[in-house]
């Protein structure tokens, strides 16, 4: 579990292994993330959210976050 933490500008998060995560952000929203190797997922500015492991093995991922 990734607690939860602020991106105050655009990001995308780019998964480095097969990844399936739970999102959810502080307005009580959540999607379920099943990303492959190379798969990415954009995110607006001014989010706030945690991510959750759904998988027994480790996740792998980047974020970039835009300036």
């Amino acid at each position: 579990m990734l607690p939860e933490h602020r991106h105050e500008r655009c990001h995308v998060l780019v998964s480095l292994a097969q990844t399936a995560l739970l999102d959810s952000a502080s307005n009580a929203q959540s999607r379920e993330l099943h990303l492959n190797a190379g798969d990415a997922a954009w995110y607006s500015e001014h989010i706030a959210h945690t991510l959750k492991n759904l998988t027994a093995h480790d996740v792998q991922f980047l974020t970039v976050e835009f300036k």
